[in-house]
């Protein structure tokens, strides 16, 4: 239920709410993100995503028709520029013929798995695996029937050869969750004897660095339906038993819920939820929060609020998908959250840091006016930031849909000083899209050394167009011959050094059709 909302002169919020540093500096802008692509045809929800090395990205949803489950996947080789056609990852269908849903997928180096649940109110969890990055699947397998069957899971996680899965038990009554941990990539289970701490039933998230479970979960507080507090605590026996919860914020507004949690495995953690403890629309609205750990939980920084504002009368929970197995100190993390904008128009917002949570480049709204838009999901790689989403606002119904951009981080700062668009003015190719040559020009405003680059979607490095040329100010343009180059989405970028020490960067998006 989304609670009907209007924006109107009452709205109020704190001015000393703990905004995160803004900076935009090598941040991707909003023509560097990918035209949006629709992945499902026949419908869809809740949005799932993993990724695997440099390259791959694998995507599900919920679906069911006629009563009988499906599992969709789609696979992309080329770190989302393209997918393959979705496909019902059950090939026999006398297998299951309930309707079910809660399609959960996460990956490991050598593994990716697919967790779902049919009979919604009470049935068993299956897995899929496969070993391939995608390219074929076990058939599906129970992992946790009779007594213990389930009808909700609430997130999966894994790192290294242990995975954990939070789910409801029927054994346990209606809401109560138990843990089901896997130290051998899924070859078998352990429901955990130990409870979980106690929390709000509904909001448990995990999460898994070496040697340690992260656990981020609601605690009902003063007796209230709606408005929890943000409690963390974690194991460093798998489960076995849990430390003592650390309280990462209070209950100070009427929408203090939803946390999610992510990890990095050099023990990075971070927690994000939403409150409206910094402000509302006459009783509503909140604003989207996080707080850090660099020291695997141990010691936590201030909360820092993501949104500028408190948006909307009911944001999505938020989901944070953040940390890929490659991810280091000091690199890219991004968060991402749906809001209601205005009543029954919803948008998918994203907002990244290029340094770790140093600073943060500013929101970024990436889907138009819809009457519902939401079941957001994100991954920041190396190289790309990854969105996928529902929305049933483009063609009516609710479809899976996917865009994507480069980390444009390439620019080193020179005296910590890096300015973007600043005294250069890149201009469109022409054409654009390029079949296969196209001219690009650009002005600088001062003589200066001058690099311009072209670069893959994944940001690879393809073509090298000037290389420290001195150029007197004024306009310039060169030829690009793209024959050698396949079909798709490239970026060019200038890097200019003025003669006083000034660097200046601007990127743009080319497209080559052959």
């Amino acid at each position: 239920y989304h609670a009907p909302f209007y924006f109107n002169r009452d709205a109020v919020w704190k001015t000393n709410m703990p905004t995160v540093q803004t900076d935009t500096t090598g941040c991707p802008c909003d023509s560097d993100w990918t035209p949006i692509q629709q992945l499902s045809t026949t419908g869809g929800s809740g949005a799932q995503m993993a990724t695997q090395g440099d390259s791959i990205v694998h995507l599900t949803w919920q679906y069911s028709i006629n009563r009988t489950m499906k599992v969709p996947y789609a696979r992309s080789s080329n770190f989302g520029e393209s997918f393959s056609t979705a496909r019902d990852l059950i090939t026999d269908t006398s297998l299951i013929k309930a309707w079910g849903s809660h399609q959960r997928i996460v990956a490991n180096e050598n593994y990716v798995f697919v967790f779902f649940v049919y009979r919604a109110a009470s049935g068993p969890l299956w897995m899929l695996r496969s070993s391939d990055k995608g390219e074929t699947w076990s058939v599906p397998r129970k992992i946790l029937f009779g007594d213990d069957s389930t009808g909700f899971v609430d997130n999966v996680a894994a790192c290294g050869d242990t995975l954990g899965i939070i789910c409801t038990s029927v054994r346990l009554g209606v809401g109560k969750r138990i843990l089901l941990t896997s130290t051998n990539s899924g070859d078998t289970w352990t429901v955990q004897k130990k409870k979980l701490p106690k929390g709000a039933s509904w909001n448990y998230r995990l999460a898994i660095t070496p040697g340690i479970l992260h656990l981020a979960y609601e605690k009902i507080a003063n007796g209230r339906y709606r408005g929890g507090e943000t409690m963390y605590s974690r194991s460093l026996n798998v489960g076995r038993s849990w430390r003592t919860s650390k309280l990462l914020s209070t209950a100070e507004g009427y929408s203090s819920i939803g946390p999610d949690i992510s990890a990095s495995k050099n023990g990075d953690v971070i927690v994000m939820w939403r409150d409206g403890k910094y402000g509302s629309y006459n009783g509503f609205g909140a604003s989207v929060i996080y707080r850090q750990s660099r020291d695997k939980g141990k010691s936590w920084n201030k909360e820092q609020v993501l949104s500028k504002i408190p948006e909307g009368s009911w944001p999505q929970s938020p989901s944070t998908r953040t940390l890929s197995a490659e991810f280091e100190q000091g690199k890219p993390i991004g968060f991402t959250w749906a809001v209601d904008t205005a009543y029954s128009t919803y948008k998918v917002k994203v907002r990244v840091s290029l340094n770790g949570g140093e600073t943060f480049c500013d929101v970024t709204t990436i889907t138009p006016d819809a009457e519902y838009a939401g079941g957001s999901t994100i991954m920041i790689t190396r190289k790309r930031i990854l969105v996928a989403w529902a929305d049933d606002g483009l063609i009516g119904y609710d479809e899976i849909y996917f865009r994507s951009a480069p980390v444009v981080n390439t620019v080193k700062k020179q005296n910590n000083k890096v300015l973007k668009s600043k005294n250069v003015a890149l201009a469109e190719a022409f054409p654009n899209p390029a079949n296969p040559t196209t001219t690009l020009s650009f002005n600088i405003g001062n003589s200066s050394v001058v690099t311009v680059k072209v670069y893959n979607v994944v940001g690879e490095e393809v073509a090298i167009l000037m290389n420290n040329a001195s150029l007197n100010k004024g306009n310039h343009e060169m030829k690009f011959d793209a024959s050698s180059l396949s079909s798709g989405i490239y970026y060019y970028r200038i890097f200019v050094q003025t003669d006083d020490g000034e660097s200046m960067m601007s990127v743009k998006k080319l497209v080559l059709l052959k």
